[in-house]
């Protein structure tokens, strides 16, 4: 029985050494954070004021309890709508809350709700309350309407209403504030304090972030009266210019285009939001045909077959391919093509026609250079010939080159071959025939010479005096 009590202890033990770090609060203050209640708005001269209780339970830790006011717009139709945060309402300590009434539409009822928060254990909301909101602050004097402003690019230009009719003697000021969790309240924008112009330049903001602007009217020091707030986001708002150039060049009946970017996309933080395309709308300047065609380039360039002698008119923007934000249209640019204007493969027929001519010319030169040459070389070579061909070209009766002369007439003489000669004479006798063949340029068979195939031998005239002489001698 004494184990028992260990036992008890040691279960203790082990249940607490499991339980979550943030379970300490169970024991040392809150454990449960009650939610705001009794929730009020009260319309003020300048101002809507939230006021609500909460119970602290006279815990030390209810210190570092905050609140937060969120109020959104009360609709018919249930919808996906947030809840959204009001300026100069989020993590504050005390129970009350000023909401401005240039942040609040004059005709439309909202729901206001309150909630409180601890970082150990979380939050707790209040039951919404709905309150009508009113024109607060004007005992029926006006105050400015109308408030826009003219985003393009990144030039912010504010602009308002105002009669100056009724109020000649009044004075403006832009304020502005900041959404988030380090918004300080409304500040007047620097260079729209106390200006009696309807607009005011604002583009000094930097362009992340969520503005409100309201403007305040001032009657005198005391008496103002505030616009209803217009609420900007630059990187989300800003409209994108048109492309800042839109150059054409007509080629037979092919019309180039080329697009340069908008302004905006000078600012790279403009020009990553989406990915961005260029959208050409193109048509004919004709009463009987003035159909629009549309063609997408991501790179602004542009290749159309148009018709000749026709007017077309074009213009030019830039989308987001995923969204449907839309840039500015370009202004409107007109070209007329020529009335003699031939397709594109006609006019590449030509251009090869005349490419064709060039290459065989040249081809035509090179051949013809050496062939010349080669000719030149035959017919009048550059060396002399030997000095017995030009004599002989020089006594010839016929003064023409490279022209060979017909052989004079000869008669053949026939020598009776003498039986009764020995070897030695016949051996004799061929040498001396082969000799004077020789010096006189005829030429004679050897067969014919030795009579053994004819019994013959042909001589020339010239020659027969001395074969006659060599055979009286024998």
């Amino acid at each position: 029985m004494a184990a028992e009590p260990g036992l008890l202890f040691l279960s203790q033990f082990c249940f607490l050494l499991f339980l979550p770090p943030w379970t300490g609060t169970l024991t040392s203050g809150l454990t449960y954070l009650e939610p705001p209640f009794n929730v009020k708005v009260h319309t003020l001269p300048d101002k809507y004021s939230v006021v609500w209780d909460w119970n602290n339970g006279n815990r030390e830790d209810a210190k570092n309890v905050t609140f937060s006011v969120f109020v959104r717009k009360l609709k018919k139709k249930p919808s996906a709508q947030f809840w959204s945060s009001v300026p100069g309402c989020l993590h504050i300590s005390h129970h009350n809350c000023s909401i401005d009434p240039a942040l609040i539409d004059t005709d439309k009822d909202y729901k206001v709700q309150v909630r409180a928060e601890m970082s150990q254990i979380g939050s707790s909301s209040s039951d919404p309350v709905i309150f009508s909101a009113k024109v607060a602050g004007l005992d029926g004097r006006p105050y400015p309407e109308n408030v826009t402003i003219d985003a393009l690019n990144t030039n912010y230009m504010l602009k308002w209403d105002w009669d100056d009719s009724l109020y000649p003697n009044v004075t403006f000021s832009v304020e502005m504030v900041a959404e988030g969790a380090f918004s300080d309240g409304w500040k007047q924008v620097n260079g729209c304090e106390n200006i009696s112009m309807l607009h005011c330049d604002v583009s000094s903001i930097y362009i992340f972030g969520t503005y409100n602007f309201r403007i305040a009217a001032s009657f005198d020091n005391k008496n103002r009266t505030l616009s209803r707030a217009l609420r900007f986001h630059p990187l989300q708002d800003t409209t994108i210019g048109p492309p800042s150039d839109m150059s054409t060049e007509l080629l037979a009946t092919m019309l180039q285009i080329k697009l340069l970017e908008p302004k905006a996309f000078h600012n790279n933080y403009l020009k990553n939001t989406c990915d961005w395309e260029y959208n050409l709308i193109y048509w004919k300047d004709s009463k009987s045909d003035r159909e629009e065609k549309s063609v997408k380039e991501k790179l602004g360039r542009f290749a159309i077959e148009v018709e000749s002698s026709t007017t077309y008119c074009m213009k030019a923007c830039v989308e987001c391919q995923d969204s449907k934000r839309r840039g500015l249209f370009s202004k409107k640019q007109c070209i007329t093509t020529g009335a003699g204007a031939r397709t594109v493969w006609s006019v590449g027929i030509g251009i090869g026609f005349l490419v064709s001519i060039v290459v065989s010319a040249v081809v035509v030169y090179l051949c013809a250079c050496p062939f010349k040459r080669y000719i030149r070389h035959i017919f009048y070579p550059a060396g002399k010939l030997p000095s017995s061909i030009e004599n002989g070209m020089l006594d010839s009766r016929v003064k023409i080159p490279f022209v060979f002369q017909e052989e004079e007439a000869t008669d053949v003489c026939y020598i009776i071959r003498n039986s009764g000669l020995d070897e030695d004479h016949v051996q004799n006798h061929k040498y001396s025939l082969k000799e004077s063949s020789a010096d006189s340029g005829n030429y004679s068979n050897e067969d014919e010479a030795t009579g053994e195939a004819y019994g013959r031998w042909p001589l020339h005239t010239d020659n027969v005096a001395s074969s006659t002489a060599i055979h009286m001698d024998a």
